[in-house]
């Protein structure tokens, strides 16, 4: 039963949002149930995020500051925020009007965080999978969060990786001002940082229905991979650092360093790609420390080659890649 005494902060941070922002926030002002407030941080803008915020003529706060990148922006949101719960929609993202009034009634579970599945938008067209179908969660949400409620959203963040989407999810803001807001030293990957510090100690609750786009264009940071890359590997160092005082069992620790090691690995391929030999090498060094394989010191020992070996060998590695697309094709 949904509790009318719920209010909800909506924070959207934004960046040369202009393209997108007043779709935006034409969807959260369209919800069913009304948020209490709608905070824009303007995340020093140098394009017409401004003029657009004062069209909506008093419904939108407008915050302006300097550079600072999505974590900062989004904490100055949060300080702001009146709402006993805070939802974060990014500027170039979309609400149905359905999505904070479903979220509402679904934070009665006594969850301190709550979140939805999301579609995939695209030159304005829905396309691929949920982000749900694409974590493998959407047919077993109902063994994972009996009643909505996950079991153990910690390990199921380390076993799928960031399955909260930040264009959906509704959190409790005393829990947030609690746990230390988002780490403004990460530039990237600092929403599975927060999510990951939140699971262990708070109830997270989860809505089977698709109530948000996330809109993919040319400037999603998600596209460079390399970045993803460094900010994830940065996530699982400080988990290991700070958290082994307040996680349970050593799975976890096994499950880090496994991953941690094959995103090392990957970043050491691309230093070698472009011809960093010595940062592949530091890259391959540190992956070998978090877990050994015998991959991984093939790619070490390769590091060591000639540069005209090396490069012989990627040519060899992507014939063979284009001879077995052929074959695929073919038949």
């Amino acid at each position: 039963m949904r509790s009318e005494k719920a209010t909800v902060s909506v924070v959207i941070p934004a960046y040369n949002a202009g393209a997108f922002l007043g779709e935006a926030l034409d969807s959260v002002l369209s919800q069913t149930y009304q948020p209490l407030e709608v905070i824009v941080v303007d995340d020093g803008s140098d394009d017409e995020t401004p003029q657009i915020v004062a069209d909506y003529n008093g419904k939108v706060t407008y915050l302006r500051r300097s550079r600072g990148g999505p974590a900062s922006a989004r904490n100055t949101g949060v300080r702001a925020a009146k709402g006993d719960w805070i939802a974060f929609l990014d500027a170039d993202d979309i609400w149905m009007p359905g999505l904070l009034g479903k979220l509402v009634d679904v934070a009665g579970t006594a969850a301190d965080l709550v979140f939805c599945d999301t579609l995939t938008l695209i030159s304005g067209k829905v396309v691929g999978p949920t982000r749900f179908e694409n974590y493998g969660l959407k047919n077993r949400l109902d063994t994972l969060a009996p009643d909505g409620v996950l079991l153990n959203p910690f390990e199921l963040l380390l076993e799928v990786g960031c399955y909260i989407p930040a264009c959906a999810v509704m959190v409790r803001r005393d829990v947030f001002l609690q746990i230390g807001l988002f780490d403004e030293d990460f530039y990237c990957n600092e929403d599975m940082d927060l999510w990951l510090r939140l699971s262990l100690r708070h109830r997270f609750a989860a809505v089977n229905d698709a109530l948000a786009f996330r809109r993919i264009h040319a400037r999603n940071m998600s596209h460079d991979t390399s970045v993803w890359l460094t900010g994830q590997i940065k996530v699982y160092e400080k988990l290991e650092r700070y958290s082994p005082a307040l996680a349970t069992g050593t799975r976890w620790r096994k499950v880090v360093r496994k991953q941690k090691a094959a995103m090392l690995r990957e970043v050491g391929a691309r230093y070698l790609e472009r011809g960093q030999v010595l940062l592949a090498r530091e890259s391959w060094a540190k992956s070998f420390r978090s877990s050994y394989s015998l991959r991984l010191a093939a790619y070490w020992l390769a590091a060591f080659l000639p540069q005209s070996w090396t490069e012989a060998l990627r040519n060899w590695k992507r014939r063979i890649r284009a001879t077995a697309v052929c074959r695929e094709v073919r038949t």
